[in-house]
């Protein structure tokens, strides 16, 4: 899509966006957010299109550069869903906050990546930034640390699309099922968005590398779902429970990939206010008890130090680890 089209596209969100957060510290406008998504997307293209490392490695200017000289400047198309103005609210945020058209599309010479966001979501994500811990306060840094974001977002949701999970089906799928489901889709959106940025993601224990460190902690620089959450009202006890097991399930994910142990999978039992029990490729790896059963930190650098020990005593668990990074890579042709 050429730059006019898409300012077309989004022209009625633009019109109506909310203002960012007053202590986001940076300007950001929602040509920004667009611009942003626009070059997230563009990134997980590439990826589907099986760019190689050199492509990949580019920052978004030059990346959508590459892409075009390579004749791949229409990887992506999107659109924009305003929702049916008499939803409510809640209805809205349950219903109609994911893409309702989101698929690949094979075509000649290339896989086309479609989207069509919603504005409650482009609003979610414009009220939801803020600058990462460790990030330099500016707008530049902002819009790439949300077209990081929203590669991440993608590559998750490419990831329940292979579970097929799709908007059709989107709710019948609840409870440990859909649970268990993110838990994969977490992990293995981590895996891709690494190999997106030109890294590859090892399970051979070697030492974590500073640019992917930065890479993920981009990623803390949107809350769009506690915004959603904040609009859908209070959290049920289960779902509760659920986003706690969740979250400990995705800082043990982060933790492993950035220190080159990636798993085939990361499961994270029923939880009690002292006791986390923690599954690792399907087997109980270690139940964190006490105080570190309190912090997501400290349940994650016990699993890393118990998963790192254990690697390193058996050969064939390795094999088995850097096969499954490679299938799980290889498997983005296939989305």
């Amino acid at each position: 899509m050429a730059q006019n089209a898409i300012q077309k596209t989004f022209a009625p969100w633009v019109a109506q966006a909310p203002q960012a957060p007053a202590n986001l510290a940076v300007t950001l406008r929602p040509e920004d957010v667009i611009a942003s998504v626009w070059n997230g997307l563009q990134r997980v293209a590439a990826s589907l299109n099986s760019m190689p490392r050199e492509v990949r490695s580019l920052h978004d200017d030059a990346l959508k550069r590459a892409l075009k000289e390579r004749g791949l400047g229409r990887t992506v198309a999107v659109g924009l869903e305003i929702p049916f103005a008499g939803l409510t609210v809640k209805e809205r945020n349950d219903y109609v906050f994911h893409p309702n058209r989101f698929n690949t599309r094979r075509l000649r010479n290339y896989i086309r990546l479609e989207i069509t966001p919603t504005a409650d979501f482009l609003n979610a994500v414009m009220l939801g930034s803020h600058v990462p811990e460790g990030v330099e306060p500016s707008t530049e840094n902002m819009k790439s640390c949300l077209s990081v974001w929203i590669a991440r977002y993608t590559f998750h949701t490419l990831a329940h699309q292979h579970q097929e999970i799709t908007a059709g089906n989107r709710q019948d799928h609840a409870g440990s099922s859909r649970l268990h489901a993110d838990f994969e889709a977490d992990l293995e959106s981590l895996i891709h968005l690494v190999h997106a940025f030109g890294f590859e993601p090892s399970a051979s224990n070697s030492p974590p590398s500073p640019d992917v460190v930065t890479l993920i902690k981009q990623l803390g620089c949107c809350s769009a779902f506690a915004v959603r959450q904040s609009l859908r009202g209070p959290a049920t006890p289960k779902e509760v429970g659920d986003r706690k097991a969740r979250s400990i399930a995705g800082r043990i994910s982060m933790k492993l990939v950035l220190n080159n142990v990636v798993p085939f999978s990361v499961i994270v039992g029923g939880t009690t206010v002292s006791t986390v029990p923690v599954i690792i490729n399907s087997c109980l790896h270690h139940v964190v008890s006490g105080h570190a059963a309190h912090d997501h930190d400290d349940i994650a650098n016990v699993i890393l130090y118990e998963y790192r020990n254990h690697l390193t005593g058996c050969n064939r668990c390795r094999t088995l680890a850097t096969a499954h990074v490679q299938a799980v890579i290889d498997s983005l042709g296939n989305m």
